[in-house]
């Protein structure tokens, strides 16, 4: 299988991940809540599911995208056999429908589903996910019960052809680190 990496940051509209310096600036979720930033590579490739994605470089107060609508545009020239989206879902699991355009002008339309941002302890880690070992709270305690989590979800479609672009679906409550779309062969 070979992989394009694709970039999202240009889209970022949401902070999720804070440094222990700054927790008050918490945006997952109502009670400013996110994921402790020391945990993430961010700039670097994060596998999760046998699948890498390349994560953005922490360096604004956005570091990822909540799901409004947004067009992703592709310069792809090998043709895709299907998508993988390293996300979250806020208050639950979470769907959007994700439209992807190929090169011949047709579209598939895609129901893509992201688990729920926090897993208890006593959950079993799961090869599908990147779990954080705790949770950042914007006050001044700490509690490891809750542990946020990263979800590696695939799609896939045949035959394989050329993607030109994708559309995200409007939910503010799904949200994605990264997306890395999937080819036929090797890499070398």
């Amino acid at each position: 299988m070979r992989y394009f990496l694709i970039d999202l940051s240009s889209l970022h509209n949401a902070a999720g991940a804070t440094f222990d310096f700054e927790r008050n600036h918490g945006g997952v979720n109502a009670w400013g809540n996110s994921f402790p930033a020391e945990e993430i590579p961010f700039g670097q490739t994060l596998t999760v599911a046998d699948i890498p994605f390349r994560l953005p470089v922490k360096d604004g107060k956005f570091d990822h995208l909540e799901a409004l609508g947004q067009t992703i545009e592709l310069a792809q020239t090998s043709p895709a056999i299907g998508l993988a989206l390293l996300c979250f879902g806020e208050m639950g699991d979470q769907e959007i429908e994700l439209t992807v355009v190929f090169s011949d002008g047709h579209e598939k339309h895609l129901q893509v589903r992201a688990n729920v941002w926090l897993a208890d302890n006593s959950q079993a880690a799961e090869v599908t996910g990147f779990t954080c070992s705790h949770l950042h709270y914007p006050g001044d305690y700490e509690l490891s019960y809750l542990r946020p989590t990263l979800w590696c979800h695939r799609v896939d479609w045949t035959p394989a052809a050329i993607v030109v672009r994708m559309h995200l679906g409007m939910n503010p409550l799904f949200h994605i680190f990264a997306a890395t779309s999937l080819h036929e062969g090797s890499d070398q």
